[in-house]
C-alpha cells in the first residue's frame, strides 16, 4: 500500500527539483544576458582603454555589441574602410572587446540597459551603430527580448538625442517581417514592407517593435536607418559560424532556403549607411528612416541543408538547455520563432537595394564562400606552423 505512495510522491519530488533546476538556469541566463551580478544589481562601468591617439577632424563612432561576430567585423571595416582620420572608433560591450589592445579604440564595458552607463558612453559621439541585442536562446521569455531589443534601445535613443548624437544605425533581423504562418509561397520580403501583426515568435516581435521606434524617431536631430540581416555566417577562431537568426532550436527544413549573409557584407553595409548619413551628399538621404535587407541574392542562395553542407556546419542547433524538464514529461520552453514560420522559402527582393544602399551589394555565394574556406585553411597551416615550431 506504501509503495504506490511512495513513488507517487519520488515522482513529484523529481519534477519539482527539475523544475527548480530549470528555473535557476534561466534566472543564471537572463543575470548573463543584463550584464547583472548575482545579486541582480546592475554590474560596473568599466573604462577599460582610451584611444591614445585621435585625429582632430574625426567623427566619434560608438559600436555596441563589438564582442559579437557582427559587431567585431563592424570595427574592422571602420577601421579599413575609413581610417583614423575620419573616425575615431569607441566599442560598449557587456564583455568588453577583443580589440582591448588597440590603442586606436576606446573600449568601455558595461551594461547597456543602465541609462548612467549609457550616457558616459555616448558622450561627444557623432554616430552609433547598435549591434547588440538579445540573441536566440528558447529559454528566454518574451518580457525578456522586450526588455534588451526593445526597451534598452528605447533607453538609448533617448540619451543619443539628448547628447546630440546625429546618426543611429540599428542592425536587426529579417525575421522581423516574417509572420507567424510564414511566408507565402512564391512571395518575397520587400525592404519596405510593413511589420506584420503577428511576428513569427517573440524574438521577432521585440525586433520589429524596434525598428519602428528606430524609423519614428528620424529628423532633423538624428538619421536612422535599420539593417536587417539573414542568416550571418563568418569565420571565428579558425572556424566557420552560423549563427541561427533568433531561431532558437527552430531550423529551417533541409528543402527550404533561407536569407544568409556573409558577416564582411554584413559589415561593409553598415559602413556605407554610415557615410551616407554622417556625410550625407543630399539634405535628405535616401537611407534615412529608412530599412534594407542585407542577403544573398535569392537566385544565388541554395537550400538550408546544402547551405550547411557547404559551409560544413550542423544542419542542426545544439540541443536545449531545458533537456532535464523534457526528460520528466514536461513541455520544453516556447522557441522565440515558430516552426510555421519556417515552412515555406524566405525569400528578400533585391530590387530597391541600389537606391537605399549605393555602391553595396552582397558577394556572390560562391565566391563568400571560397573566401570562408581561404580563411579556416590559412588558419589550420598557421596552427601547423606553430606546433613545429614549438
Amino acid at each position: 500500500m506504501w509503495i504506490p505512495i511512495l513513488l507517487v510522491v519520488l515522482v513529484v519530488g523529481i519534477k519539482l527539483i527539475a523544475l527548480y533546476l530549470a528555473a535557476r538556469a534561466d534566472v543564471r541566463k537572463t543575470q548573463k544576458v543584463f550584464g547583472k551580478t548575482a545579486a541582480g544589481a546592475s554590474g560596473t562601468f568599466h573604462l577599460i582603454r582610451t584611444a591614445t591617439e585621435s585625429h582632430p577632424k574625426a567623427k566619434k563612432v560608438l559600436v555596441t555589441g563589438a564582442s559579437t561576430l557582427l559587431g567585431r567585423r563592424i570595427v574592422a571595416a571602420l577601421q579599413q574602410q575609413l581610417g583614423p582620420e575620419k573616425v575615431s572608433i569607441a566599442t560598449f560591450d557587456r564583455e568588453g572587446c577583443p580589440e582591448a589592445d588597440d590603442p586606436t579604440i576606446s573600449v568601455m564595458q558595461g551594461d547597456l540597459c543602465n541609462t548612467a552607463h549609457l550616457k558616459v558612453a555616448l558622450r561627444q559621439c557623432h554616430a552609433v551603430i547598435h549591434a547588440h541585442d538579445l540573441g536566440p536562446d528558447a529559454a528566454v521569455k518574451a518580457s525578456e527580448f522586450d526588455w534588451v531589443n526593445h526597451q534598452g534601445l528605447t533607453q538609448l535613443i533617448e540619451v543619443a538625442l539628448a547628447q546630440d548624437v546625429q546618426v543611429l544605425l540599428y542592425a536587426s533581423s529579417i525575421l522581423s517581417q516574417v509572420p507567424e504562418s510564414g511566408v507565402a509561397e512564391g512571395s518575397a520580403l520587400t525592404h519596405d514592407a510593413r511589420h506584420p501583426p503577428a511576428p513569427c515568435g517573440h524574438y521577432a516581435a521585440s525586433k520589429a517593435a524596434a525598428e519602428r521606434m528606430v524609423m519614428a524617431c528620424n529628423s532633423h536631430a538624428i538619421r536612422t536607418a535599420v539593417l536587417r540581416t539573414g542568416w550571418v555566417y563568418g569565420t571565428e577562431g579558425g572556424q566557420v559560424v552560423l549563427e541561427p537568426c533568433g531561431t532558437g532550436e527552430v531550423v529551417p527544413p533541409p528543402h527550404v532556403r533561407v536569407p544568409l549573409a556573409w558577416v564582411e557584407d554584413v559589415a561593409r553595409a553598415h559602413v556605407t549607411a554610415l557615410k551616407q548619413l554622417l556625410w550625407p551628399e543630399t539634405p535628405r538621404p535616401k537611407l534615412a528612416g529608412r530599412a534594407v535587407s542585407l542577403a544573398h541574392l535569392p537566385a544565388d542562395t541554395p537550400a538550408w541543408q546544402e547551405a550547411c553542407q557547404q559551409l560544413g556546419v550542423a544542419a542542426s542547433s545544439s540541443a536545449s538547455s531545458s533537456w532535464l524538464s523534457r526528460l520528466l514529461g514536461f513541455s520544453p520552453p516556447p522557441g522565440p520563432v515558430s516552426s510555421s514560420a519556417l515552412s515555406h522559402d524566405v525569400v528578400v527582393e533585391a530590387s530597391g537595394l541600389e537606391e537605399l544602399l549605393p555602391g553595396w551589394q552582397p558577394s556572390p555565394w560562391g565566391q563568400a564562400l571560397g573566401q570562408v574556406r581561404g580563411k579556416v585553411a590559412g588558419q589550420q597551416v598557421e596552427e601547423v606552423g606553430d606546433k613545429k615550431r614549438r
